[in-house]
């Protein structure tokens, strides 16, 4: 994570090959799903329709494979 930016949840490197289009389309894909599941029309509203709840000790399993502990 670039010094000017904070990390939020777990940083992890992931292998990835392909085109940055492909990746686009799938960001813009999960946007487009978040903004029908809170009735978002732009994206500033996103704020306005969401809550966020802070979470202790979540464990994600999905990214099991790319644990950083050593």
């Amino acid at each position: 994570v670039a010094s000017h930016r904070a990390s939020e949840g777990r940083t992890l490197h992931i292998p990835y090959k392909g085109a940055v289009s492909d990746f686009i389309q799938d960001l813009l894909g999960g946007l487009r799903s978040t903004a029908t599941y809170i009735g978002a029309l732009k994206l500033k509203e996103f704020p306005k329709r969401t809550t966020f709840v802070l979470v202790n000790r979540q464990m994600n399993l999905s990214n099991a494979k790319y644990d950083t502990r050593e």
